[in-house]
């Protein structure tokens, strides 16, 4: 990816360079995930569906334990 096309792709999705190269996190308050957390939501979604569920139920109880 050229300067050009990266600085073009931040614009478009309202983030800094370093936001979109996973540099820095996104600022919770634009409402925009991460894009680690954006990968890492894919990645769960590919998971077959038994482990999917066994994984946001753990997910789900560490929130509420820590809410």
């Amino acid at each position: 990816m050229n300067d050009e096309m990266l600085v073009r792709f931040a614009l478009a999705l309202k983030v800094s360079t370093d936001q979109l190269l996973g540099l820095k996190n996104l600022d919770d308050s634009n409402g925009i995930p991460s894009l680690r957390l954006t990968r890492r939501i894919r990645e769960l979604d590919q998971l077959p569906e038994q482990k999917r569920k066994a994984i946001l139920k753990t997910l789900d109880d560490l929130i509420r334990a820590n809410s």
